[in-house]
């Protein structure tokens, strides 16, 4: 009588068919894993950009309507603006927002001035994909004429028209802010 050895297990072939298959099921998942990651860091980098928008506007709003009256720029540009103001009960302040790219990204920034004109930054909105360049602020007479002369602006502004515009990082459409803000300019010559 022969001895019956058992022969239970599996082959060398059922494994690697085995480890083949679970391969091919962990690289899906890890696939879905990093799509739904990316696409979670895209929604919250656009949530981001929207709410640090949101804070620059209502910034910006306060100050274009405290002020008295719009400067006239030294150098004025289509992304900067200055102007004073003189809020109640307290000492005169000139501030200045600028849409300023460097190295970490462009930003809308806020700085009060000193009385010789050197900024000290106070605020700062990151703007991820902000597009650099683009003209933010338009000046407007009472009659809608555009200004673009610093000594028409600083006496003959009444609306300021801002756009910022920035990319997204995903399909969604570019985030594009754009409002008119009525200033309190009490000091209109007749020839405005």
């Amino acid at each position: 009588m022969r001895a019956r050895h058992d022969e239970s297990g599996f082959t060398v072939v059922e494994v690697m068919i085995t480890t083949a298959i679970s391969l091919c099921v962990m690289a899906t998942m890890l696939g879905m894993l990093t799509s739904q990651t990316n696409a979670a860091q895209r929604v919250q980098n656009t949530a981001a950009s929207q709410e640090d928008v949101r804070l620059a506007y209502v910034e910006l709003v306060r100050d274009l309507r405290a002020a008295e009256p719009v400067l006239a720029d030294p150098a004025p540009t289509a992304q900067s603006v200055a102007l004073d103001q003189q809020p109640s009960g307290a000492p005169a302040r000139r501030v200045r927002w600028v849409l300023e790219t460097s190295g970490s990204g462009t930003a809308l920034d806020r700085y009060e001035l000193d009385r010789n004109g050197v900024q000290a930054p106070q605020l700062s909105y990151r703007l991820a994909g902000a597009v650099a360049g683009a003209q933010v602020f338009t000046f407007l007479s009472q009659r809608g004429v555009m200004l673009t002369d610093p000594n028409d602006i600083s006496t003959c502004a009444t609306r300021v028209h801002v756009l910022v515009q920035a990319r997204t990082n995903g399909t969604g459409a570019p985030l594009r802010w754009e409002t008119d803000i009525d200033l309190r300019n009490t000091r209109l010559p007749t020839w405005c």
